[in-house]
């Protein structure tokens, strides 16, 4: 069953709700260990921007970080090699995943797994592989209908997409980073 285009912005709003709140929890939690205002919020910034770039950054997405840097050099065989590695750590990782609102302060709106393999279908396509670009993006719409950029790849490589959309500048925002930045 399809979810209608408002509970899709209520979750998309919750995920952002909660991506906020726990940069609020470190804040408050730097308060509540340091027991001043100043200190605490400083503290718990601090504590919250190592968290995002040594474990959220340098750990947990380091795969796909791999494989945008290598996309951005050309390097799409490499970049595949990357991407699909991510697949399959986030496959390990499908609570965090899940939970990534609440536990990476991520307000992504496709988990990573999906976006590692919307990102090997992109590097299928720039291989010249289409038609296992084809396969993945639509493997990836059969589990997320929602996910509307692998729906344009798709009609893009079936060749139905309007003659009014400009595929390279679709292309040149989507998926390239991760979508919480």
């Amino acid at each position: 069953m399809a979810s209608s285009p408002r509970s899709r912005a209520v979750r998309r709003r919750g995920g952002t709700v909660a991506a906020f709140a726990v940069f609020g929890a470190f804040l408050l939690v730097g308060i509540l260990v340091l027991g001043e205002v100043f200190h605490g919020v400083m503290g718990g910034a601090c504590a919250f921007l190592v968290h995002r770039q040594l474990v959220v950054r340098a750990w947990l997405l380091a795969d796909h970080t791999r494989g945008v840097q290598l996309a951005r050099t050309g390097d799409h065989l490499g970049a595949l090699a990357a991407f699909e590695a991510s697949e399959r750590a986030w496959q390990r990782r499908a609570v965090v995943d899940r939970w990534r609102a609440v536990v990476l302060a991520s307000a992504s709106r496709w988990g990573f797994g999906d976006q590692a393999r919307y990102n090997q279908a992109l590097c299928l396509r720039a291989l010249g592989r289409e038609d296992e670009a084809l396969a993945v993006a639509r493997s990836l719409l059969a589990t997320r209908p929602d996910m509307g950029v692998a729906r344009a790849l798709v009609e893009h490589l079936e060749g139905t997409a309007t003659p009014s959309e400009d595929w390279s500048a679709l292309e040149a925002g989507l998926g390239t980073e991760p979508a919480d930045g």
